[in-house]
């Protein structure tokens, strides 16, 4: 959630963020890694934590700072990728099922 807060920041757009239990978008017929992909497709991953000590010693180099990375990434995907073409049909699917399933509305 911090990094698509951070990414938002970055683009200039306000995220509205959805928590969709992991069995609903499988009973979809979701998956992060084949069709069809879900809207949440690159952030499902488990965390990693990276000690960056040993790099900076051997590598003798500096660290960019996490969010002026994230920008420069930011920019240079505008530059470089097509945008996403495929519909959102599963996305509303999953979101619809979400609501169905939830007390509270989503």
């Amino acid at each position: 959630m911090e990094f698509v807060e951070k990414l938002a920041k970055v683009a200039n757009v306000e995220p509205t963020l959805v928590r969709i239990p992991r069995d609903i978008i499988v009973q979809a017929g979701g998956n992060p890694m084949v069709e069809p992909l879900y809207f949440g497709e690159y952030y499902d991953v488990p965390p990693i934590t990276e000690y960056m000590g040993k790099v900076r010693r051997l590598l003798n180099m500096t660290l960019t700072p996490f969010e002026d990375g994230l920008k420069e990434t930011y920019r240079w995907c505008l530059r470089h990728h097509k945008p996403r073409t495929a519909g959102f049909e599963f996305d509303d699917k999953v979101l619809g099922m979400a609501r169905a399933a939830s007390p509270v509305s989503v």
